[in-house]
């Protein structure tokens, strides 16, 4: 017999803009799982996007089709914001209002799996302030799916915290002059002098506002404050906004090779080790083989244009 997924308590907290076909997705997969909370963030319409009016109010109509008991709020900004203020914004009423989120934004397909998993390590580190972020991992690093590493990167393609870690969130990044030059900054959160030099770049152009983004500021919230992410052994959501329609996706990354397919569905029976240890290979594997290729292209993309 399959199993019965157990309630979703988690607040989730739903970031949408002007894609319809894929917020309508994303909603389907959050409806399967029946949060008893949710908040939906939404940007405005652009100016000079006359099509943006039309796909806005189509996505805030997709997102209001709650069947579900459910306590629904609502964070609709009337003119757009942008990816950087209206993310870090609306993350930051959402935690306003609760104390634990599981949040996803409108290119990220969750799987049932992701849900429970975010769930269930919420309450089990909630009391241990170094693990700042849960998440979804992006790439399989072993065959055993139930498991989890501990890492200094937290992703952002379906992930979870709690209010008392995003209360650290500095959009600004005010402690960036500072923090660059610490010897132990850079030693307590990477390894190897390729990635210090990736990294301080993509800081330092995000720290410019030449990256109009918002998640760098939560890696560097994160290595600030010593704290580590949570990231599954296994891709537990896909990202379905490689279209070129999105502000910080085009072509698929080269790495990327996610299938729905692979996205185990059910609860995962987790084993939680002893102690929480910075696994150094596991970034190693995420460095070379994801954020450097990631962050040089975001670079190369910043340049050009």
């Amino acid at each position: 017999m399959q199993q019965s997924n157990p309630p979703l308590t988690t607040p989730v907290v739903l970031l949408v803009f002007n894609r319809p076909e894929m917020t309508r997705r994303i909603f389907q997969a959050v409806a399967r799982v029946k949060p008893t909370e949710l908040l939906i963030v939404a940007d405005g319409p652009r100016p000079h996007h006359p099509a943006d009016v039309e796909n806005c109010e189509e996505v805030r109509a997709i997102v209001s089709q709650v069947t579900w008991d459910c306590d629904v709020k609502m964070n609709y900004a009337d003119h757009n914001l942008g990816c950087k203020e209206r993310v870090s914004s609306g993350i930051s009423w959402a935690f306003s209002q609760v104390e634990t989120a599981i949040i996803l934004e409108d290119d990220c397909l969750p799987s049932v799996a992701f849900f429970f998993f975010c769930q269930e390590l919420l309450d089990y580190y909630k009391d241990d302030d170094s693990v700042m972020h849960v998440g979804s991992g992006v790439r399989k690093y072993t065959t055993a799916a139930n498991g989890y590493q501990v890492s200094r990167f937290p992703t952002v393609w379906g992930w979870a915290t709690w209010r008392s870690a995003w209360q650290l969130y500095d959009l600004e990044m005010r402690d960036w002059p500072t923090q660059r030059l610490k010897y132990r900054f850079w030693k307590n959160n990477v390894v190897g002098l390729q990635a210090v030099v990736s990294w301080y770049r993509v800081f330092q152009k995000t720290y410019e506002d030449h990256i109009t983004s918002w998640d760098y500021q939560w890696v560097f919230t994160c290595w600030k404050n010593n704290g580590v992410a949570i990231l599954s052994n296994v891709p537990l959501v896909k990202n379905i906004g490689f279209s070129g329609a999105g502000t910080h996706t085009s072509n698929v990354p080269d790495y990327y090779d996610v299938q729905l397919s692979d996205l185990p569905q059910n609860v995962l029976d987790l084993s939680h080790p002893a102690t929480v240890e910075w696994n150094k290979d596991y970034d190693k594997f995420l460095q070379f083989s994801i954020f450097s290729t990631s962050v040089f292209s975001k670079l190369k993309r910043v340049v050009t244009r």
